[in-house]
């Protein structure tokens, strides 16, 4: 005799079932009986009697090892078996569902829908299985003198804000490409469209 634990050990896999001495894997299906199938649902063993339908049929037999009776050749209609699984199939779709829909990333496993940041720059979402990702698009940081961009964050926030040395019609605006290459780049109009002046300061300027 070998115990549920040591069966599971043996198969290495902490999703599988084990039942009578037999390991089954993650979203296996399997007939301990006739009239009984089972799926192993995430180390979950789950059951359902099958129930066979009426037949229209006055002569039926069951055949050797099977669960639902058929239709007899002398009858003149060779029938099927009738089998529904109403109870078991949403079950056994949810488990391939979670199955399919997943996504793993860096050892991490995440849910259709899931969102997740794995670089401060950088956004991805779990779409049905497949992992898709796009750079974070920073949006424009006005009226401000100075901007800084927050531990583990990407986009530039205002820093501080003050009107000293400002004059009425001065408009400046702060606009950031990608983290790696950020420039500032104040835009100062003039007032009454006289003209105006652009000049770049690296961050290292700041």
């Amino acid at each position: 005799y070998v115990c549920k634990c040591c069966l599971l050990a043996l198969a290495g896999h902490e999703d599988s079932c084990a039942e009578n001495g037999k390991v089954y894997s993650n979203n296996e299906i399997w007939n301990p009986e006739p009239c009984k199938i089972c799926v192993c649902d995430l180390g979950t063993i789950t059951c359902e009697d099958i129930r066979c339908e009426d037949l229209a049929c006055k002569d039926t037999s069951t055949p050797e090892g099977e669960c639902c009776p058929v239709c007899s050749e002398a009858a003149g209609t060779q029938g099927q078996q009738a089998t529904t699984w109403d109870n078991l199939l949403p079950k056994i779709k949810t488990v391939e569902e979670k199955k399919d829909e997943s996504c793993s990333d860096n050892g991490q496993v995440y849910a259709h829908n899931d969102m997740w940041t794995p670089e401060p720059c950088r956004v991805c979402v779990c779409d049905s299985g497949t992992t898709i990702c796009e750079e974070v698009q920073c949006e424009m940081v006005g009226n401000c003198e100075k901007v800084t961009i927050p531990e583990g964050e990407c986009c530039p926030v205002c820093d501080s804000f003050s009107s000293a040395n400002r004059r009425i019609g001065e408009i400046y605006i702060c606009i950031y490409t990608y983290i790696h290459t950020c420039l500032n780049i104040y835009m100062n109009y003039m007032s009454k469209g006289r003209g105006s002046h652009v000049y770049i300061i690296t961050s290292d300027e700041l």
